[in-house]
C-alpha cells in the first residue's frame, strides 16, 4: 500500500521515511522540497475542492456526523470537516504525518494505545473532535474505531490501492458504515494519459460499479476534465 504524489508511488516504508525527513526539516526551519525525493508537502497536502463543493451530499443536513478519512496523512480535509461541527476518525500508517497534522494546525492531543488492538496508537485531539489511529488500514474495524461511521471522505485514497487489493479495501470500508452512511469518493481516471507502471491507478466508472454495485448505489456527482484525465466524485450509499 502506498500514497501518491505527482504520478509516482510512495510505498509504505518510503511514505513513512519521507514524513520523518519532512518533519525533521521543518523543525530546522527548512520548508523547501525534500532534496532526496524532490517532493514538497504542498504537492499533496491541499484541501479537496470536491469535498468543499459536495459537502452537502456528505453531511446531508445532519449534525455531528462521524466521518471517516482513510489514509489521512496530514490532510487539511480532516480539520476542515471537524471545523464544520463533525467528528473525524482517521487512519494513517506514518506517525510523523500525524504529528505534522497536529503541529501544523496547532492542535494539542493525547497519545494512547488502543485497548482493542494494541498495534494501533491513538491520537485524540483536545478542543476539537478528531481521533487519528496510527496503524494498518487493512486491519482496521469498527471495534477499534469505537463504532461505525455516518460518512466517509475519500479523496483519491482508492487511487493508491492496486487492483488486487481493492476488494479488500472496500470490504474494510463497508464494514465501517452504518446503513444510512454517505460515502463521498473522489478519484482520478487518467485514461490514455496514464503511461506509468505504478500507482496512482485508474478509477473508472466501471471500476466503481464493479466494486460497489452489489452492496451499494453509486451516483456520479461531478466530472472535471483536466490535462491529466478525469477527476470524478461519486456518492456511495449502502443498499
Amino acid at each position: 500500500m502506498g500514497d501518491t504524489v505527482k504520478g509516482r508511488v510512495l510505498y509504505k516504508k518510503e511514505w513513512k521515511d519521507w514524513w520523518e525527513r519532512n518533519y525533521e526539516r521543518k523543525a530546522r526551519g527548512d520548508r523547501g522540497p525534500d532534496t532526496e525525493s524532490k517532493l514538497n508537502e504542498s504537492d499533496f497536502n491541499e484541501l479537496s475542492p470536491m469535498l468543499v463543493k459536495h459537502r452537502d451530499f456528505l453531511f446531508a443536513g445532519r449534525e455531528k456526523c462521524r466521518i471517516f478519512v482513510p489514509l489521512s496523512g496530514a490532510s487539511p480535509n480532516v480539520k476542515w470537516i471537524a471545523d464544520q461541527g463533525h467528528a473525524v476518525v482517521g487512519v494513517e500508517c506514518a506517525p510523523y504525518a500525524i504529528l505534522d497534522f497536529f503541529e501544523t494546525n496547532s492542535i494539542e492531543y493525547i497519545k494512547t494505545v488502543s485497548k482493542v488492538d494494541p498495534s494501533y496508537n491513538v491520537y485524540t485531539a483536545k478542543g476539537i473532535d478528531i481521533v487519528i489511529f496510527e496503524g494498518d488500514y487493512f486491519n482496521f474495524n469498527a471495534d477499534i474505531a469505537g463504532g461505525k461511521m455516518d460518512g466517509v471522505s475519500d479523496t483519491a485514497s482508492l487511487n493508491t490501492i492496486p487492483f488486487n487489493k481493492r476488494e479488500e479495501y472496500v470490504t474494510v470500508m463497508l464494514s465501517l458504515l452504518k446503513s444510512d452512511s454517505r460515502y463521498l469518493l473522489s478519484g482520478w481516471d487518467f485514461g490514455e494519459f496514464r503511461t506509468w507502471p505504478y500507482n496512482p491507478w485508474n478509477i473508472s466508472k466501471k471500476d466503481v460499479k464493479k466494486l460497489f454495485g452489489d452492496k451499494c448505489t453509486s451516483t456520479l456527482l461531478d466530472e472535471n476534465v483536466t490535462q491529466w484525465g478525469v477527476d470524478r466524485t461519486f456518492l456511495i450509499q449502502p443498499k
